[in-house]
Parts: structure tokens; C-alpha cells; sequence
């Protein structure tokens, strides 16, 4: 029975893609100027597509899987997101998130599965999301503690590193921590690396960002045979354990 960690952390690697849209503050301080950026992105940013590379390490066997795809993006409303994952073999898989629920499509088996977000764990997604997509600076510090890491390099663009430290109990159990790259050319995170506790991380990093595209409702729609199997819902009768 897959569980509803996958689907936190896929809620996550996109949030985080529109950190900010503008160019740079001129504010002295570093962190306020990312977070001026973030604060003009809240009113710019409506629909993304991009390219992900998701690499998850297994500490205890010392082993990693990585993952590549396409990710869609659209914000119709504010604080009202939807998205889709596509993701290439050999594990193809098709993933649509919204703030109820999570749907994927396995084309190997042909079949789907969908994840209901109940109440327990929808404010851990909604704190993921305010990671970027259109959320402001305050909404950011209300949900995490913030720490500039400095300069790095991350998708071959010179980057601002962030250190987010969850302030609610619930989602430290699941990330102790949470970095994100934003691009200094573009204002756009780039990568983000999510620590669960332990030594596991999921790190996803995004290239060929294009938020000029329109993003419809139909584009976000799985393609799913009229055969596939479907599985059991997860969550129905009962809030899924992350």
C-alpha cells in the first residue's frame, strides 16, 4: 500500500519552483532581498512548466534512485493550486495533485490509485506549498524558520541557498529541514533538498523553467485508459498516514 509521503514530498519539490519571479531588491540585507522577490512573485506568478530530476537517498542501505520527468503547474485562484508530474521509465508514472487529493496513474500495471488528503495531513501540504507559489515573505516565516546559507551553484546558476526549519511539531517528524537554491539570474528555485529524520533526502533539481506557457485545466487531466485498474482509495474513511 503506497502511503502519502510521495505526495508530500512531490507537493514540495513543486512549491518551491516559483519562489520568486523579479528581479532583486536593492535592500542591503541578502535574505530581504529574497524575500522582496517573493513577495512581487505572489502577484505575478499564475502557471509553470519545467523539467525535474528527483533523486531519493536510502541511508541504510546507502543507496539512491533517481527519477526524471515533466511537472505542470497552475494557480487559478490564490492558494488554490493544481499540478501534474509525468514521469519517465523505467518506474512511468503520471501524478495530479490538488488540495484534496493526489491521483497516479501506473502505466506498467495499468492501473491507478488515488490518496484522499484529509485534515491530518492537508496543513503539512499547504506548509509545503508555501514554499513558493505565489506565497508571500510573512505566510514563508509563518510556517518555517529561515536561514541564508549564502551563495552556491545549483542547475549550473549561481544561487541563493535557503535553510527552512518547520516550525510545526507534525512536519518536523517528517523534514527536519528543508533547503532550496533560488537562481540569482531569474529568481527561480532551482533545487531543493527535503531531510527526512535519519540520513534519507529527496533531492529534486529543475531545468527548462518556462512561465510563459499557458498551463490549462485540461492540460493537467491524467491520461488514463478506460481499462485501467483502479485501486483502493487511501484515506477515505480515515486521514492517511504522511
Amino acid at each position: 500500500m503506497r502511503d502519502l509521503r510521495p505526495v508530500l514530498v512531490l507537493a514540495g519539490a513543486l512549491a518551491v519552483l516559483c519562489g520568486t519571479l523579479s528581479r532583486a531588491s536593492g535592500a542591503e540585507d541578502p535574505m530581504q532581498a529574497v524575500f522582496a522577490r517573493m513577495d512581487r512573485s505572489s502577484l505575478a506568478f499564475k502557471w509553470m512548466t519545467a523539467s525535474v530530476q528527483k533523486t531519493a537517498y536510502t541511508a541504510v542501505i546507502d543507496e539512491s534512485t533517481t527519477e526524471s520527468g515533466k511537472i505542470m503547474v497552475l494557480r487559478a485562484r490564490p492558494h488554490e493550486l493544481k499540478l501534474r508530474f509525468d514521469f519517465e521509465p523505467p518506474d512511468a508514472k503520471q501524478v495530479a495533485i490538488d488540495g484534496t487529493r493526489a491521483e497516479v496513474y501506473y502505466p506498467k500495471t495499468n492501473s491507478t490509485q488515488t490518496v484522499v488528503i484529509g485534515k491530518q495531513s492537508k496543513p503539512m501540504v499547504e506548509q509545503l506549498l508555501l514554499l513558493g507559489f505565489g506565497s508571500t515573505s510573512q505566510e514563508l516565516q509563518s510556517a518555517y524558520t529561515i536561514r541564508l546559507l549564502g551563495p552556491d551553484t545549483a542547475a549550473g546558476e549561481p544561487s541563493q541557498r535557503l535553510e527552512l526549519t518547520p516550525r510545526d511539531k507534525e512536519m518536523l517528524q517528517h523534514f527536519r529541514k528543508i533547503e532550496i537554491w533560488i537562481a540569482d539570474s531569474s529568481g527561480i528555485a532551482v533545487q531543493q533538498k527535503f531531510y527526512e529524520p535519519g540520513k534519507n533526502y529527496n533531492l529534486a533539481v529543475f531545468t527548462h523553467i518556462d512561465l510563459q506557457t499557458r498551463v490549462s485545466e485540461a492540460d493537467l487531466k491524467l491520461k488514463i485508459p478506460r481499462d485501467a485498474h483502479k485501486d483502493a482509495t487511501i484515506g477515505k474513511r480515515q486521514s492517511p498516514k504522511p
